[in-house]
């Protein structure tokens, strides 16, 4: 039994030798320019089925050199059965299948050739690039940041296609990760335009998922994640969706979104319905904290039509946000200051906001010295609010004297205004004349509706 064992490790070493051998000699014929030899001095370590690792590796060299690219091409297959994962090996195992066309296999390779070396030099950047631009690799896009940077158009441009890719196979959690990063890579305001455009029309089809929370909220979150586009429209309308929804499953978070918007940009009119998330908040304290925030972005309504826009939402959030009791955060006497500065250059759009600024945030007893100041660009609702303030305080005098200013002022304003107060003197027969006055002055602009609603105040 001794002697047979003996015998087997004898055999085995001779074997291993000889394979050892042959692989020694196939490595001198190789540096001597004798690569298409090497195959016959391997002998037994190379089979038709395959060989040892080193046989095989040895024999690829050899087909390499000598031009023969198919032979080469079987010995990598049956190497890399093996599991040899040596890196130089995979570099060229991947650049032969690419140069014969084989696509699938060049990609797996170049694959395993990234994970089989931590440095970044200028071979990982092209097996790099080579998968992303054609298969999905989110794991290898955060590769190419960390190696190659995020820097110019190249490291966005390589992830919309990874992007794309991930949406197109319904991956739409992967989609969304992947594009936090993309986001980061979008280094120019086109790009960030771009991706905007393309993440609401990916929302818009459904592409990002069929729930709400993914289809919307996810996207917007991408989209705030990044610099400022120059162009906010997308964000607006995702927003838009995305709060519909917020608003009922988490109106926190809604509110803490909107803000957020309001933070970098003037916040559009399509969004103002969703500031009902702020005032559906019961602590008091959160109300308070992002009634703050909002009125510190001020700065970012310059043009008039954002001053009207500010004031408008302020307006809105009054009652909970910027007007309670004792904790006030603006008064009526700052939003009129405001409007003044709109007054200067748009005065047909800043009379109506008077109106309304009258109605419903300035205290009764400062609405007429307000009005009185402003008559030539207070609104006709607005005159007849002060008057009907002074009439509610038995100062018919004063109110008729305010309104014969006013007329003075703005003549245009005559019939409107009599029809307004007499109304409100309830005195039917000037009630008649005053409407009557209106409708053949005015016939165009006569609203009917109008004069119903004043007649029932």
């Amino acid at each position: 039994m001794k002697r047979t064992c003996a015998t087997v490790v004898l055999f085995g070493s001779l074997v291993v030798g000889l394979h050892g051998a042959g692989v020694d000699e196939a490595r001198a014929l190789i540096a001597a320019g004798k690569p298409g030899e090497v195959d016959s001095a391997l002998g037994s370590a190379l089979t038709d089925n395959g060989g040892t690792p080193e046989a095989l590796r040895a024999s690829f060299d050899a087909a390499i050199a000598d031009g023969r690219m198919l032979t080469a091409q079987q010995r990598a297959t049956a190497l890399l059965k093996t599991g040899y994962q040596d890196a130089e090996f995979l570099w060229q195992a991947a650049r032969l299948a690419d140069g014969m066309g084989d696509e699938s296999v060049a990609l797996g390779r170049y694959q395993a050739f990234i994970r089989a070396v931590a440095t970044a030099d200028e071979r990982t950047t092209a097996a790099l690039r080579y998968l992303l631009a054609r298969g999905t690799y989110p794991d290898e896009y955060q590769r190419y940041l960390t190696t190659v940077g995020a820097t110019g158009g190249e490291a966005f441009g390589l992830g919309m296609n990874q992007l794309e890719r991930l949406l197109e196979s319904g991956d739409q959690a992967a989609a969304m990760a992947l594009a936090v990063k993309v986001v980061t890579a979008a280094d120019s305001t086109a790009a960030i335009d771009q991706l905007h455009a393309y993440l609401w029309t990916a929302a818009d089809r459904g592409r990002t998922g069929s729930d709400p929370s993914s289809r919307y909220i996810a996207p917007l979150k991408v989209m705030l994640a990044g610099r400022d586009p120059s162009n906010w429209t997308w964000v607006f309308h995702c927003a838009d969706r995305a709060f519909a929804q917020l608003r009922e499953t988490s109106p926190d978070e809604c509110a803490d979104l909107l803000i957020t918007i309001a933070e970098r940009t003037p916040i559009h009119h399509q969004l103002r319905q969703h500031v009902a998330a702020v005032r559906a908040q019961k602590d008091e304290a959160k109300r308070l904290a992002w009634g703050k925030r909002f009125l510190a972005t001020e700065s970012r309504y310059t043009t008039p039509e954002a001053v009207w826009e500010f004031i408008v939402l302020v307006i809105d959030l009054r009652a909970e946000v910027f007007i309670v009791p004792g904790k006030e955060l603006i008064t009526g006497a700052d939003l009129v200051r405001r409007l003044d500065e709109t007054a200067k250059t748009r005065v047909e759009l800043a009379r109506g906001m008077y109106s309304h600024i009258v109605f419903h945030v300035i205290a009764p007893a400062d609405r007429v010295q307000i009005v009185r100041d402003r008559l030539t660009i207070a609104s006709p609702d607005a005159v007849a609010e002060a008057c009907g303030t002074l009439i509610a305080g038995g100062k018919d005098a004063e109110a008729e004297a305010l309104i014969a200013a006013a007329i003075a002022k703005r003549p245009e304003f005559a019939t409107q205004l009599g029809v307004h107060m007499m109304s409100r003197w309830k005195d039917p027969a000037r009630v008649i004349a005053a409407t009557r006055d209106y409708l053949f002055e005015s016939p165009i602009d006569f609203n009917p509706d109008h004069v119903i609603a004043q007649l029932l105040n």
